[in-house]
């Protein structure tokens, strides 16, 4: 599990990967609202890397430390 700040984040992964940034920002200013929901602009967000944040920047970053913790876990597999 990860626990940052948001701007933290954004900042670490614009330091990796400016343009997948710039790509996610303008799918959210380009968003539309339909029936309560966000819709992020497809074709902006589909400009970004395809590639798990522990890849993209968990295993760049200076600004990470692991913590131990005993807590239950249930693993749903995958969001497929």
């Amino acid at each position: 599990n990860f626990m940052f700040r948001a701007g933290v984040l954004l900042d670490e992964y614009r330091n990796v990967d400016a343009d997948s940034v710039a790509s996610v920002e303008q799918s959210v200013a380009s968003a539309t609202r339909d029936l309560g929901f966000v819709k992020l602009d497809a074709a902006a967000f589909g400009a970004t890397n395809a590639i798990s944040i522990d890849y993209a920047v968990m295993e760049k970053t200076a600004h990470a430390a692991v913590v131990p913790v005993a807590c239950g876990w249930a693993d749903i597999g995958s969001w497929r």
